[in-house]
């Protein structure tokens, strides 16, 4: 026959004090005292803004000096005008133009017309521009006849060929090759003998 477990004074006054232990603690969870809780119980990045409820940071809660954005002021008058920049280089790139030597037989035309001359730039280019004439007049045709010759450092790799302005046809036009070793050739034309021969629009590669 089982026996019924008899009450002590001991079990009951481990009963009363356990109910106390944990009736203290909830009151401790629940029951905060003011502002117990600070800065220094707080977990760097524990309150953000989705833990804040909307309004609970106002601008009077800041500490003085912190900067709360505020509606967008009116636009400020326009300031005044900057200072202007340097003029941009033209050509910069380009040496100065230099009398093309011409061959006998062959002569600047003169007048209004820019003397014959050539020039080069530093991107491996080189060109002619001027007006040419033969000294021989309009009686003699010209065939495969040596303008001049452009020196060393200006020639083109290969032979260049182009038709450029002559007269005295409006439309007339003359083949003039452009030779690696420098000679400018006269080689034909729909007006022979020539009146003028422009060398201008002779552009062409040395590299």
């Amino acid at each position: 026959m089982l026996r019924r477990p008899r009450l002590t004074y001991a079990n009951v006054t481990a009963t009363l004090a356990l109910f106390v232990a944990l009736g203290g603690t909830s009151w401790a969870v629940t029951q905060l005292p003011k502002d117990s809780v600070g800065k220094g119980q707080l977990k760097t990045g524990a309150v953000t803004t989705n833990k804040l409820a909307r309004g609970a940071v106002t601008a009077d809660k800041l500490a003085a000096g912190v900067a709360v954005s505020g509606p967008r002021g009116p636009r400020g008058p326009q300031g005044p005008a900057g200072a202007g920049g340097a003029d941009g280089a033209t050509d910069s790139s380009w040496e100065p133009w230099r009398p093309l030597p011409l061959a006998p037989g062959w002569a600047a035309l003169g007048t209004d017309q820019p003397a014959p001359e050539y020039r080069r730039d530093a991107q491996g280019n080189a060109q002619l521009r001027g007006t040419i004439r033969p000294t021989t007049g309009t009686t003699a045709k010209v065939t495969d006849s040596l303008i001049g010759t452009i020196p060393a450092g200006s020639r083109p790799k290969y032979r260049e060929i182009f038709n450029v302005r002559s007269s005295p046809d409006a439309g007339g036009v003359a083949h003039v090759d452009v030779l690696p070793d420098g000679s400018v050739v006269w080689r034909d034309g729909t007006a022979n003998p020539p009146v003028l021969t422009s060398l201008n629009g002779i552009f062409y590669s040395r590299i």
